[in-house]
């Protein structure tokens, strides 16, 4: 960590795909931006004005859906008061569930009103795809890629086998097709993008930081986004030997207050989809890793189960 002039150097990280920059000003903001990778498949669009009203709309005074303060094609900035995402906080502190508890059942109803400000604009249909599925589908069908894209896809097709690789295109198709449940999403809804305060006793909301993948498809794959991020983090922590089944309650209390009438299957399936999303970025954005030895396994199980390991109450 350096110091350079008034603004303090806090931390960078990033892949192929996208590098995160944070950065301290002396009021306490801190600067969050995206840069893109080397490998990112397109330029950043500029945020929709619908979408940026729709933010104002479900933001309140604990959760704050941020659109950039600055962007273009190559790079977006977002200001928040914390320095850790809520991914971060969850892997790094023993009473993290505690922690994120309150946090995620806010955000569970106030990404109610993002998806929900009225009737879905009849310019939907302009919207993009979300781009984590924009990515996945042409490779599970074709393959290919950067980095250890297309070997990584070799082990999934001859160890998964046919069967499995076609349901995990069908799960992947469920939360692409049209229905006339599709809304705006978020579009990349992970515990990364959610970042709370430092100190959280001085009022500032927790920052989403929303606007760049703002997409549109139907609701749940907005929820199953971070629905499957933590089933993840929990199928993971499982495998080091330090289980944390307290995880499903983070995702009782975010589905709880999101509120009803979303489908669970949808959900469920698309939780698998989500993890083999995050397999398919790091193969293609990172590179070969051991790690990734761990996914096949974990994805056969799920799409042997539906998913439904991912849901609470199942």
């Amino acid at each position: 960590m350096t110091v350079l002039g008034e603004e303090e150097q806090i931390a960078t990280y990033g892949t192929g795909l996208q590098t995160t920059r944070l950065t301290g000003a002396p009021d306490g903001t801190v600067r969050w931006q995206h840069t893109r990778g080397r490998d990112h498949p397109a330029p950043y669009p500029t945020t929709p004005a619908g979408f940026v009203a729709r933010a104002r709309e479900a933001s309140d005074d604990v959760i704050h859906f941020a659109t950039p303060v600055r962007a273009d094609g190559d790079s977006a900035t977002w200001h928040a008061t914390g320095r850790r995402s809520a991914a971060r906080v969850l892997l790094a502190d023993d009473d993290a569930c505690r922690q994120l508890s309150p946090l995620l059942g806010r955000l569970g109803s106030r990404l109610r009103i993002l998806h929900t400000p009225g009737p879905a604009p009849a310019h939907t249909s302009g919207y993009p795809l979300p781009p984590g599925l924009a990515r996945l589908r042409p490779w599970l069908e074709r393959g290919g890629g950067t980095r250890a894209g297309a070997g990584f896809h070799y082990r999934m097709r001859t160890q998964l086998g046919p069967a499995r690789m076609a349901k995990l295109r069908d799960f992947t198709d469920a939360l692409i097709r049209p229905t006339d449940q599709d809304t705006v999403l978020h579009g990349w809804l992970t515990l990364g993008n959610v970042v709370p305060p430092d100190t959280p006793d001085t009022g500032a909301p927790t920052v989403v930081l929303s606007g760049v993948e703002v997409a549109r498809a139907r609701p749940e794959a907005d929820l199953a986004w971070l629905v499957g991020e933590i089933e993840e983090f929990r199928r993971t922590a499982e495998l080091s030997g330090a289980p944390k089944p307290q995880l499903l309650d983070l995702t009782a209390t975010f589905l709880h207050h999101y509120g009803p009438g979303y489908d669970r299957a949808v959900v469920a399936a698309g939780a698998v989809v989500r993890i083999a999303t995050h397999a398919h970025d790091f193969a293609h954005y990172v590179g070969w890793h051991a790690s990734l030895h761990t996914y096949i396994p974990m994805l056969a199980d799920l799409l042997d189960g539906d998913g439904l390991t991912s849901l609470p109450g199942t």
